[in-house]
């Protein structure tokens, strides 16, 4: 086998190349006219642009974390686009013209010019593609459609201009994904809507979410916040990795309890980067999702759930994203669902079991005054139940809407385990003030 290569592109710039030699090592590769342009951006802080290559697990760790985790989503994948294997290197050159954040993989040193094609879509067919996503983790799309989202779930992603839906074909970008929920936890894409609409009314930066049905079958629907449309139609796409990524760590490293890195280690790495005054910014909107999941009931929230922006030397925490809350599931004996956290708060990863002086340590291990996260708990907290009812008075525009029936069951469960984490919260708070 001869080397291959993998040309990189951010936007429409070419910024490198991976390569995979002969004895399977990967390596990229920025050019020498990137990295000394005015103020270019690295494709990953863990491959910084002071060094011009960088060689074995921290490339192939980044490729891996832009395909899919679900083998099963690999070989949906590797079979509908003809790629020889399931490793990302070979799926990227099929399905890496659309990839997270700004970036372009292609097997060609060119993009191909002026291809890029929107197909309409109609919710008949999405609603197919969803139910075809949702029990087995894969993410359908057609044979000219070309992007690639990470993640276990299954999920689509498609164009919205004026309204209407799109598949995005050759090098066009998508604008939204859309995830029918997971089958074993009912209404789960309902629940995931709900729980970041009640952070954005507490007041986080949050992905924009909406809920809908598509011939029956529920989806939420993510603006992604890594693409800008401008005036004139147009999508612009903003750079962006997780915080696996950007430690340069394989996906499969993403939880503490598989021997991931903690909270206060990626801490660390993002003081280290941005520009002055960007890194303490950004620890506080980090310790303010570990919060949020802590109080929603947000478990899940594991370290590919938390991304950066980045635009030159500039390094900006992502909105939150992939929040879901097991409250509504809790107590229902046919399902199993888990109360631990998959970061720890200074020393505590279950439900119902942070204190006053676990906050503290928190604080000491994320560089932050004690006093400033005790506080912002304490704001977060007394926020959540109006955020709560904001939250579902939205969904609550019609008497058959979905919140309404369907979901109705849900939404009670999530505010009784809600209104307890909010109790309980609230003692302590009280108790232990100074």
């Amino acid at each position: 086998m001869t080397e291959q290569k993998l040309y990189a592109f951010l936007g429409e710039t070419p910024v490198g190349e991976f390569t995979r030699s002969t004895n399977g090592t990967i390596a990229f590769r920025y050019l020498d006219d990137y990295r000394w342009s005015d103020n270019p951006t690295p494709i990953s802080l863990s491959m910084p642009l002071a060094q011009e290559t960088h060689t074995g697990a921290v490339a192939a760790n980044f490729l891996d974390a832009l395909v899919p985790e679900s083998q099963q989503a690999r070989r949906e994948s590797q079979r509908m686009h003809h790629a020889s294997t399931t490793d990302a290197f070979d799926l990227l050159q099929a399905i890496g013209f659309d990839a997270t954040g700004a970036l372009r993989l292609s097997s060609s040193s060119d993009l191909p010019a002026e291809n890029q094609h929107l197909l309409p879509i109609d919710d008949s067919a999405i609603a197919a593609r969803l139910r075809a996503a949702a029990p087995t983790g894969i993410q359908p799309a057609g044979a000219k459609e070309h992007w690639s989202v990470a993640g276990q779930q299954g999920k689509i992603a498609l164009r919205l201009h004026d309204g209407r839906w799109y598949t995005a074909e050759g090098t066009a970008r998508t604008t939204h994904i859309l995830k029918p929920g997971i089958p074993t936890l009912p209404d789960q894409a309902f629940d995931e809507h709900l729980t970041m609409r009640i952070a954005t009314h507490m007041g986080l930066r949050v992905a924009n979410t909406t809920f809908r049905l598509f011939e029956g079958v529920p989806a939420i629907i993510i603006e992604r916040y890594d693409r800008i449309t401008n005036d004139n139609g147009d999508v612009i796409a903003l750079h962006q990795e997780d915080l696996t990524q950007a430690m340069g760590i394989p996906s499969s490293l993403k939880y503490e309890e598989h021997n991931g890195p903690t909270s206060e280690r990626y801490a660390a790495m993002i003081r280290r980067h941005g520009l002055n005054g960007e890194g303490e910014a950004n620890i506080r909107a980090f310790a303010d999702g570990i919060l949020v999941s802590y109080l929603l009931g947000a478990t899940d929230s594991h370290a590919k759930n938390y991304s950066l922006l980045l635009k030159g030397d500039s390094v900006r925490m992502a909105p939150l994203y992939d929040l879901a809350s097991i409250y509504p599931y809790l107590g229902r004996g046919s399902i199993s669902a888990s109360t631990t956290l998959a970061m720890n708060i200074g020393g505590r990863r279950n439900l119902l079991q942070l204190r006053r002086k676990h906050l503290e340590r928190f604080a000491a291990r994320m560089g932050l005054p004690a006093e400033d996260v005790l506080h912002r708990f304490a704001t977060l907290t007394r926020r959540m139940p109006d955020a709560f009812e904001q939250a579902v008075a939205e969904q609550q525009t019609t008497d058959d809407s979905y919140a309404n029936t369907v979901g109705a069951t849900l939404i009670d469960d999530y505010r009784k385990r809600l209104l307890m984490t909010y109790d309980d919260a609230m003692h302590w708070l009280t108790e232990s003030a100074p």
